[in-house]
């Protein structure tokens, strides 16, 4: 749902040298193991903070697994006045 955003940021960071990996370009294969070896090799994780995301399995074991490994994570307010953290298991 939030695409354009994702996509603007992606530039940006990509602009600035960061490596970035996001699912919409380099989902290959099966998309759990796409999914654990991005967060596996990243020293960060962005996620993005919504209703969808939150509705999402995959998005949740992503941000789940993140967190199992300890990684840096930054979350991405993408939805006016949505607060929810804790519903997201996070």
């Amino acid at each position: 749902a939030q695409q354009e955003a994702v996509m603007r940021l992606r530039a940006s960071l990509g602009e600035q040298g960061y490596r970035v990996w996001l699912d919409m370009e380099q989902m290959k294969g099966s998309t759990i193991d796409a999914m654990a070896d991005a967060v596996e090799n990243a020293s960060h994780v962005l996620y993005g903070v919504s209703t969808e995301y939150k509705e999402s399995a995959n998005c949740r074991l992503e941000a789940n697994y993140a967190m199992k490994l300890k990684k840096k994570m930054i979350p991405l307010m993408f939805e006016e006045g949505y607060g929810q953290l804790d519903g997201l298991g996070l």
